[in-house]
This record gives structure tokens, C-alpha cells and sequence, in this order.
């Protein structure tokens, strides 16, 4: 359960990366 959640939020912080990394 705990390892769900934090590849979700790690996936989170990544997917924001790339918006301003391309942005």
C-alpha cells in the first residue's frame, strides 16, 4: 500500500517536472 502510494506520488512529481521542463 505504501509503495502505491508513493510511486504515485513520485509519478506526480515527475509528470509536473516535465510541464515545466517543456514549458
Amino acid at each position: 500500500m505504501l509503495k502505491t502510494i508513493w510511486g504515485y506520488i513520485k509519478n506526480k512529481q515527475v509528470r509536473i517536472f516535465e510541464i515545466i521542463v517543456i514549458t
